[in-house]
């Protein structure tokens, strides 16, 4: 490899070139530079700022770039005269000479041009982000005076097979654009402390079929350095081909590593003799780290029809492969290897049988704290006291009943799933216990009952739902009637209920120190946000849309910021019930005035005072029946402390009218009037 590089700056000497580095203050790039004046192997023009370049240099102690050219694009003489040139380069497709001169600030867009418009120029170089594609692609270029045409379309990388071997060797990152297959004279292999990132990005990387006898047969080998492979669609894939000893990926060494976080991975078998094939290969303490892809080998190892394994170590001098995510056809990573035993699976994750196929031994998923794939799991988990939880598959459960535990303290991942609940059984969180579900859905359709609550907290217990779509024939959550020291928490998350989406409707109030926070979230419902009993509730960058009220606060507190409120009342006895309580109380339920935001009480019954702030707020009564029912609708208990309190600021704004029914009510410190417009 010397011989051949010192080969290459001979050469380089011997017919000198004028290289033109857009990205003057890089650090990789101005080292480089340095080496190059230092060698006298090309002339340099580095594109920046002067002063900063000067700076840098001096910081990392590269006496050298003095020898180059620095030019300044904000203040290059002939700009105008490259951006004509780049207006009638790009004139088929569009470029105005108003575009063209704010493209040529940029230095990439600059350096093009300016070898575009020399004496020399290069081929087949693709000027990117990258300092070692410009540098070597430059000096192994000694034509002349070629007359290609540079294309600057420079953000999109385009990268062969050529430049995937290139980046092995000197590093970096590849995207790429094409289907490539790896050839036994030229298969990848990184080593020297290089750090190779590819994203398959949809595309397929075949090993050609071949044998290499005990030496075996890679796609990619790693001896020193790493090796980060993703796809960004999701269906991009390492083939690594049929034949003898076929290990596509290899860490081999221990300063080997492989990191995997997507992908799809597949080896066949060896039709030849001795299938001894896998995946993922791990030797002399090279290291395998997979958070992501899906793994296939699809033929059985000799000798074991059921053996089918994806991962695999050395047997006299093994690597470590840990497994942090991803799925498994027909191996469960947990069994690890075939001879050493042991499992893949990190600590702290499980893997989760999530299919019967292929067969035999179908399809396995790793996934944080302990996997559930079927209720059955997933109420022995909760039974177990498992402290995290993670759906490995959409799960069915008869009722909600199997969620409850004599003691919750778990924290369910839904991990993208849905989990359906059928019946009509509400989901008691026992008294002490912490309940959370994140990151998917929840569907419960077979409520009958709409005010049937499907989560009720108890005393001393929490509810958390993070990232998670509800949807239910029900009310979604609330405390149990008379529990204290309750916590419900609804973060990035829908809630799509028939009668409450969030309520402390009770025949009995509940007890002290229940707070209830709303954030970043959406509610949908009929009377969707509903404090009927006291608690202290904070709502803050919220969307609250109901159908008879947005959001109710018979008693207790509420803080309303940066939220909205609406009211879309569709029926057609609108008339009628919006006169209903002109000369009657209150009912209980949500049989109150109708409004967007509905606070206070009318009646016997509820003899709480309603304190509410509002902070950036829209309160918004919509639809053909808005003006029959008001943005904010008030009436208070006339005993002393009994009363409401309404603050709102100049930020918030109310779309309908505001009625205060009677007296004890105040409003940002003074005594309300019977109504605002």
């Amino acid at each position: 490899m010397q011989r051949l590089i010192n080969e290459i700056v001979e050469r380089a000497k011997a017919n000198r070139q004028r290289i033109v580095l857009p990205e003057g203050t890089e650090e990789r790039t101005l080292k480089a530079a340095n080496q190059i004046l230092t060698d006298g192997v090309a002339d340099l023009i580095l594109l920046g700022n002067p002063a900063e370049i000067e700076a840098c240099a001096k910081e990392w102690g590269l006496g050298n770039i003095g020898k180059a050219t620095i030019i300044d694009p904000a203040n290059h003489p002939k700009m105008e005269e490259y951006a004509q040139l780049l207006c009638e380069l790009r004139k088929k497709k569009g470029m105005t000479i108003e575009e063209a001169r704010k493209l040529v600030l940029d230095p990439l867009y600059l350096g093009c041009l300016m070898i575009k418009n020399g004496s020399k120029t290069i081929s087949n170089v693709p000027v990117q982000r990258n300092y070692r594609t410009n540098i070597f692609g430059s000096i192994l270029t000694g034509a002349v005076d070629l007359g290609i045409t540079i294309d600057p379309d420079f953000e999109t990388p385009d990268h062969n097979y050529e430049e995937l071997l290139l980046a092995a060797q000197n590093g970096g990152s590849v995207t790429l654009t094409e289907d490539i297959t790896l050839t036994e004279e030229a298969p990848v292999i990184i080593d020297n402390g290089i750090t190779l990132t590819v994203d398959l990005n949809g595309n397929t990387i075949t090993r050609a079929d071949g044998d290499n006898g005990q030496s075996g047969v890679w796609a990619f080998r790693v001896n020193n350095g790493t090796l980060i492979l993703n796809d960004a669609t999701g269906t991009g894939t390492i083939d690594g081909g049929e034949g003898l000893e076929h290990s596509m990926l290899w860490a081999n060494g221990a300063n080997a590593k492989i990191i995997i976080n997507s992908g799809n991975y597949t080896v066949g078998g060896n039709p030849t003799g001795n299938n001894y094939n896998v995946c993922v290969y791990a030797s002399n303490g090279g290291q395998v780290e997979i958070y992501g892809g899906t793994f296939e080998n699809k033929e059985p190892q000799t000798g074991n029809a059921n053996l089918y394994p994806a991962l695999n170590v050395s047997n006299g001098s093994p690597g470590t492969i840990t497994v942090y995510g991803g799925t498994f056809k027909n191996y469960d990573p947990a069994t690890g290897d075939d001879a050493n035993g042991d499992t893949f699976v990190a600590t702290g994750y499980s893997s989760v049988k999530v299919s019967d196929d292929p067969t035999p031994n179908g399809t396995y998923q790793v996934v944080r704290g302990t996997g559930a794939a079927t209720s059955t799991d997933l109420a022995n988990a909760i039974e177990s006291g498992a402290e995290l939880i993670t759906l490995a598959s959409d799960v069915t459960i008869d009722n909600s009943s199997v969620l409850s535990s004599t003691n919750h303290n778990s924290a369910i991942d839904l991990n993208g799933n849905t989990l359906t609940i059928n019946g009509s059984e509400t989901l008691y969180v026992s008294e002490g216990g912490n309940l959370t579900f994140s990151n998917g859905s929840i569907v419960a359709d077979e409520i009958t009952d709409p005010t049937f609550t499907l989560f009720v907290a108890n005393a001393n217990s929490s509810v958390t739902f993070d990232g998670v779509q509800l949807t239910t024939n029900g009310t979604g959550i609330g405390p149990a009637n008379t529990a204290s020291d309750i916590s419900i928490t609804i973060r990035n998350s829908e809630l799509h209920c028939v009668a409450y989406a969030v309520a402390t409707n009770a025949t009995k109030p509940v007890g002290e120190n229940v707070k209830i926070t709303l954030e970043n979230s959406k509610f949908y419902g009929n009377s969707t946000v509903f404090f009927n009993i006291p608690c202290e509730a904070t709502i803050n960058n919220c969307e609250i849309y109901g159908n008879t009220h947005g959001m109710v606060l018979r008693g207790g507190k509420a803080t309303v910021s940066n939220s909205t409120i609406t009211l879309e009342y569709t029926d057609d006895d609108y008339e009628e019930i919006s006169k209903y309580f002109d000369n009657s109380n209150w009912g209980t339920g949500n049989m109150l005035n109708i409004a967007a935001l509905t606070v206070g009480n009318k009646g016997d019954g509820y003899q709480y005072p309603s304190e509410l702030h509002l902070i950036n707020t829209k309160v918004i009564s919509t639809g053909t029946y808005a003006s029959y029912f008001p943005a904010l609708y008030s009436w208070a208990n006339q005993g002393e402390d009994l009363g409401v309190t309404i603050t709102y600021d100049d930020q918030t704004t109310f779309t309908g009218d505001i009625t205060y029914g009677s007296a004890n009510i105040t409003v940002n410190g003074e005594p309300a009037t019977d109504t605002e417009p």
